[in-house]
């Protein structure tokens, strides 16, 4: 069990755990993109992504319909 400080009190019985960093914040991060410097290329993936699995599916309920009958294709 976890004590808590006099300043960790719940406030309104909400308690905010306090933020863990695991790596150190002044490198890049993984999940963002950053713009290449001008005398680099940009290279395309080696492997495109895949189509998904329930493509189908997704193109038959747009064929009928959209979102289970509630959007209604033009044309």
């Amino acid at each position: 069990m976890v004590k808590l400080k006099a300043h960790q009190a719940p406030v309104n019985g909400r308690w905010i755990a306090p933020f863990l960093a695991c790596e150190d914040l002044s490198a890049f991060d993984a999940d963002a993109s950053y713009h290449l410097p001008k005398d680099r290329v940009t290279l395309n993936p080696v492997q495109p992504p895949t189509a998904s699995p329930y493509r189908r599916a997704l193109e038959m309920r747009k064929a009928t319909g959209g979102a289970y009958g509630k959007t209604h294709l033009r044309g």
